[in-house]
């Protein structure tokens, strides 16, 4: 009998012969366990993903080895048919695999020469367990940021990082209950624009109709292994149009409290937050997160106002729906006059929609005030609305009148649903995108976002893009009284002012 087979059995073990020309003329290059060594590998936890490689060992190198029927059984396979990670210790037994629908993570087990193979689980929560865990987030967040607090709409852009907790699709219901909650002042703020009393089940269906639009990007461009770039992914489908204009609460608003006066740079450090967290360690991220935000806080100088520009506020009772028979409003024009009176030598902007149509009737009863502003070197910025010809339509505009050049800006997004009917030309407010996002006044450029325009990230930073000195922010928001849309919508304009280090003036009717 040859020497290796009678050095096999004087140990006890028996190897199947395999010769090496065998493998050369057959082209095998891989081989299985031996069902005999099923005995030694009874701990191995999990199945078989792939059988290694097999390697032809010379005779040289045999010889070299040693005798390795001699060796125990667990390294006899590694070394007899050496695979590029076996030769050194530690060896690696099974290669990683994520799985998407169980939520569960299995990793490379390491096993030194001499102990049994061993596949282990990552120490991670029960699938279950943490889907419940996300759910729960997802709606403190959304609660707290729903609530128009200063300090809770910081987590407009802690939620994407929440949202890479996420192991399966089902764990992506997060954005659901994120932004149910976060918008549930719509219900009653649609409720009060146009119906009275309890809640209307059509302002219901409108809440719900807005949580699930903004939420389904979250879970439709859900992918498990390239998580980073798939939440990216998302944060661009949702700032861009046309679902960007259905999103108050996109968490590129929260961007100016985290990073007053980065800029552009501001912007681009939630992508690159998303990346560390995902790709590399979370403790990274978060060291980075906050380095930012104190360098960003330590270096921001707050702009300072110009007290020659007054931004009115207001609390006139006025109408909503079609403004075009709407009577002459006595007593608020005589409000409105006096305080342009009251501020010579200076730009007056009154709020949105506060005088509630502009007719050719208005332009006469005004011309006497008109001049006088002119005398005294006031220019009045003038909230109404214009009808489009041959059409119920109209436009939002703020009319420049007084000590200033004659022009209008024209609001570019209204309200969807409220003021723009989406696919409807003919009717309500008409999206007017191409329209100019800033105007010159007193030989400077001035970035306008009226109401609703500034919610919208697209929209906002179309008008920064013109460099402008100031942000003027006329709104409307007496319909929302009493709910937390007057202080989300001026907490977002608050903050992009600030990523910008610019003034911000807000007429505000309320």
């Amino acid at each position: 009998m040859p020497g290796r087979l009678r050095a096999s059995h004087q140990t006890g073990h028996r190897l199947a012969r395999r010769p090496c020309n065998h493998l050369r003329r057959r082209g095998l290059r891989e081989r299985c366990l031996d069902p005999k060594d099923s005995a030694d590998n009874a701990r191995f936890a999990g199945p078989i993903i792939a059988p290694l490689s097999a390697r032809v060992v010379s005779c040289r190198a045999r010889r070299t080895l040693g005798r390795q029927q001699l060796q125990p059984a667990q390294l006899r396979f590694p070394i007899l048919r050496p695979h590029t990670h076996t030769i050194c210790s530690p060896v690696a037994i099974a290669p990683s695999r994520r799985t998407s629908l169980s939520g569960e993570q299995m990793t490379t087990a390491f096993t030194i020469p001499g102990s049994p193979p061993l596949l282990m689980r990552s120490p991670r929560l029960d699938s279950r367990i943490c889907t419940v865990l996300l759910l729960f987030g997802g709606a403190a967040l959304g609660a707290a940021v729903g609530t128009g607090d200063r300090l809770a709409a910081y987590g407009m852009f802690l939620y994407p990082l929440l949202y890479l907790a996420s192991r399966c699709r089902i764990d992506t219901l997060s954005a659901l209950a994120y932004y149910g909650l976060a918008s549930r002042s719509l219900l009653s703020a649609a409720n009060n624009y146009h119906w009275a009393g309890p809640p209307h089940p059509t302002a219901i269906v409108l809440w719900a109709s807005l949580a699930f639009l903004n939420a389904l990007p979250w879970t439709v461009l859900f992918h498990p292994r390239h998580q980073g770039l798939s939440t990216v992914g998302i944060v661009l489908v949702t700032t861009s149009p046309p679902l960007g204009f259905f999103n108050p609460l996109n968490p590129l608003n929260a961007c100016g409290m985290w990073f007053p006066g980065s800029r552009w740079i501001g912007i681009a450090i939630l992508p690159i937050v998303i990346f560390l967290t995902r790709e590399k360690n979370v403790l990274l991220a978060l060291s980075f997160l906050a380095g930012c935000t104190l360098v960003t806080h330590l270096t921001f100088k707050p702009p300072v106002l110009d007290p020659r520009i007054y931004a009115a506020r207001t609390h006139f009772d006025l109408p909503i729906g079609d403004l075009r028979s709407l009577s002459v409003l006595p007593t608020e024009d005589l409000e409105l006059q006096r305080i342009a009176q009251e501020h010579p030598k200076s730009i007056v902007i009154l709020p949105e929609s506060v005088i509630p149509v502009w007719i050719p009737t208005y332009e006469k009863r005004w011309s006497v005030l008109f001049a006088q502003l002119a005398k005294t070197q006031t220019a009045l910025l003038i909230g109404t609305t214009a009808p489009i010809p041959n059409t119920d339509a109209n436009v939002n505009i703020l009319l420049s009148r007084g000590y200033s050049e004659h022009l209008s800006y024209v609001q570019r997004l209204p309200i969807p649903i409220g003021m723009w009917f989406p696919f409807d030309t003919t009717h309500g407010f008409p999206l007017r995108l191409s329209y100019p996002s800033a105007i010159r006044l007193w030989g400077h450029t001035v970035g306008i976002l009226t109401c609703y325009e500034q919610d919208i990230p697209w929209i906002v930073l179309k008008t920064l893009a013109r460099d402008p000195v100031a942000l003027i922010a006329p709104s409307n928001i007496r319909w929302a009284n009493g709910t937390a849309v007057p202080a989300i919508q001026h907490n977002n304009a608050q903050s992009w002012a600030d990523l910008w280090s610019l003034p911000l003036y807000e007429a505000v009717n309320q």
